[in-house]
């Protein structure tokens, strides 16, 4: 429909994905806004129960095109006790993170997907809703309408996930063995590693009952899964929304815009906001041509 489409606004747009989207899967959001949480997911089971059945959803993961502005670094990370990159998954995202079955890090534990009370899914169907955003991916790569204008948030009081960092962190060892080592904590299993859809994940040990009704663990290692670490909107960090610019190869972002001072979600109620977007739709409107 392009020839009877005048223009394009794009505002806060994660044009190659947002790296949030595959955080919440694993932790929930409840460490990110207790509020918004009660509304897309306290923890890791209630986000994965919708967004592994909802491909709209799953369209949100980072691409292939995802580049955090740290270029040499990719943007699913573990480090150990010492900050020190110990592995960062591959290249193709689809395989090596949303599809991996045999790692802990892998972006669906497959018992969430079947939520008490609720309509499970199987592994299946939720392959073939990955394979629809992975497509959904491949159609709109670095393809935009021939008159586009963009802004997005570049603010670092609005914080954003340009990376999701893992951090090991020693825990309270449940025996003399000593702790395995980073790489082989890497390598583990969905079995091998304690997970309650919670920050910090658990390596060996057990969880038991504490003093004045808190659990108790023990653990060779404690995986927290590090909080923001760039600047965005909150939801959208800025090298996703500044991506149109920077990848359009035949001249169809007309301008791109950096602000600050919203969020993701009430970007429209910014008067800086608004006002870039009345002026490119009178730019756009300018050139508009009546239908034949």
């Amino acid at each position: 429909m392009k020839e009877k489409i005048a223009g394009v606004v794009h505002g806060v747009m994660p044009a190659s994905g947002a790296a949030v989207a595959y955080r919440r899967c694993k932790v929930g959001m409840s460490d990110e806004d207790a509020g918004a949480a009660l509304v897309i997911g306290k923890d890791g089971p209630s986000v994965t129960a919708v967004f592994a059945q909802a491909p709209g959803a799953l369209q949100l993961l980072p691409t292939p095109d995802y580049v955090p502005h740290r270029k040499r670094e990719a943007w699913l990370r573990i480090c150990d006790e010492r900050g020190r990159l110990v592995a960062y998954p591959g290249t193709d995202p689809y395989r090596d993170i949303y599809l991996r079955r045999d790692r802990w890090w892998g972006l669906v534990r497959e018992e969430w997907l079947a939520p008490k009370d609720g309509q499970p899914i199987g592994w299946e169907e939720y392959s073939r809703n990955m394979t629809k955003a992975r497509r959904f991916h491949d159609a709109l790569h670095d393809r935009y309408h021939a008159n586009s204008y963009v802004f997005y948030g570049d603010d670092d009081t609005h914080r954003s996930f340009e990376h999701v960092t893992w951090h090991m962190r020693p825990g309270t060892t449940p025996d003399g063995r000593p702790r395995p080592n980073a790489v082989s904590v890497s390598r583990l299993g969905f079995p091998d590693v304690r997970d309650e859809g919670r920050s910090p994940l658990h390596v060996g040990g057990e969880r038991h009952e504490g003093t004045f009704g808190k659990d108790a663990q023990t653990n060779y290692w404690e995986l927290h899964c590090l909080m923001q670490d760039g600047a965005g909107d909150g939801t959208v960090p800025a090298s996703s929304g500044s991506a149109p610019l920077r990848r359009d190869r035949e001249g169809s972002i007309r301008q791109q815009f950096r602000l600050k001072g919203f969020a993701h979600e009430p970007a429209f109620k910014d008067e800086g906001a608004r006002q870039v977007t009345l002026y490119a739709l009178v730019k756009i409107a300018a050139q508009a041509r009546r239908p034949a």
